[in-house]
C-alpha cells in the first residue's frame, strides 16, 4: 500500500480507500484483527498490519477503529516488551495456487506443507511496534484525533 501512496493518482486513491474500507470492516469486536476469516481471536501480527493500513491515509470515519485497534494492542503487549507470536509463515505445496484454502497444515513443521510461528517474536514485535510508531507520528500530525 505505500508504493501505491508515493505516485497515488486518482484511481490508486480509490483502490486504497478501497482497501482501507475492507480492512475497516474486517476488525474483531475487541479491536483486534485476525488472520482467518473463521478465527474469532485476533493476534497482534495481523492487528499491526491493518492498522498500518488504516493508517497510511487515515480517514476521519476510521478513527474510532485505528484507536480501538491500538489500545487492543497496547493491552497485549507483554512484560518483556514483545509481543505473541502467531503461525505467520506458511510453506504449501510448490503447485498449490491457493494456499488460504488450506486448512490442514503440520505445524511447527520442518518442510512442505508446514506452517511456522514467528521465531522469536521478531517480526510480531517489530511490526506492532511500527504500527504504534506510525500511529504516534499521525497523531501529532494531526491526522487522527
Amino acid at each position: 500500500m505505500k508504493a501505491l501512496k508515493i505516485k497515488a493518482n486518482e484511481d490508486d486513491t480509490r483502490l486504497l480507500n478501497c482497501a482501507q474500507k475492507w480492512i475497516s470492516e474486517t476488525q474483531l469486536a475487541d479491536g483486534s484483527w485476525s488472520d482467518s476469516p473463521t478465527q474469532e481471536a485476533g493476534w497482534p501480527f495481523s492487528t499491526a498490519l491493518a492498522l498500518n493500513g488504516l493508517i497510511l491515509m487515515p480517514e476521519p470515519s476510521f478513527s474510532d477503529r485505528i484507536l480501538n485497534g491500538v489500545k487492543w494492542l497496547l493491552g497485549r503487549q507483554l512484560t518483556d516488551g514483545s509481543w505473541a507470536p502467531n503461525y505467520i509463515l506458511r510453506i504449501p505445496y510448490p503447485w498449490m495456487k491457493d494456499p488460504w484454502n488450506q486448512y490442514i497444515w503440520k505445524k511447527d513443521g520442518k518442510a512442505i506443507n508446514a506452517i511456522i510461528k514467528d521465531h522469536r517474536r521478531l517480526y510480531t514485535t517489530a511490526t506492532a511496534f511500527t504500527a504504534l510508531k506510525e500511529y504516534e507520528e499521525s497523531v501529532l500530525k494531526g491526522e487522527i484525533l
